[in-house]
């Protein structure tokens, strides 16, 4: 990928804007000045090259989770790593949280995208729309341990000399001892 990616200057904020303008068919209608308020408080990422912006994720940090607000990859950028990219680095950048989740019309192109990127679907709803079209609910986990993960405890294995045994309960052993013996193996 020949993009860098990271948080947006004022410059780049306004293409992120008309981007998101552009692509409101797919993205639903968000003001400006929530993509603003989002970018000043770090909660966007873009994707860039040569000074135009190839995307943008605007995400959120509800509990222990990454949010995806928007994910947009501009029409002569797309199959060419963006949406991996934005998605790898906002889930390294917030690798101690549970994982990223996001919401997308079941009906929508973007809905077949979500498994390349590592995302599995959860859950569905329905939409907020008058229409209100079934929503996918995907997670992409990032498998930190929680309350309920089960990790075995390492096991300490040790040899014990016959000699030392004997030293510890003081018994000495032989033949007609009743003191206790290790087997061999």
């Amino acid at each position: 990928m020949a993009f860098s990616i990271g948080a947006p200057d004022k410059q780049e904020l306004a293409q992120v804007v008309a981007l998101a303008d552009a692509n409101r068919k797919w993205l639903g209608f968000l003001p400006a000045s929530v993509i603003r308020e989002l970018a000043g408080s770090g909660r966007c990422l873009v994707a860039r090259d040569s000074g135009r912006i190839g995307g943008y994720v605007l995400f959120d940090l509800p509990g222990n989770d990454v949010r995806l607000t928007q994910l947009c990859v501009a029409p002569e950028s797309r199959l060419r790593g963006v949406a991996e990219g934005l998605v790898s680095a906002l889930s390294n950048e917030h690798a101690d949280r549970r994982g990223l989740r996001l919401s997308c019309r079941s009906d929508w192109p973007a809905d077949k995208v979500w498994p390349k990127l590592g995302f599995r679907p959860v859950s569905s709803r329905p939409g907020r729309g008058k229409t209100q079209e079934t929503l996918t609910v995907w997670f992409r986990d990032h498998d930190n341990p929680d309350l309920f993960s089960f990790r075995p405890e390492p096991r300490l294995r040790l040899a014990l000399d016959a000699d030392v045994f004997s030293r510890i309960y003081g018994a000495q052993l032989g033949e007609d001892s009743d003191a206790l013996a290790l087997a061999p193996d």
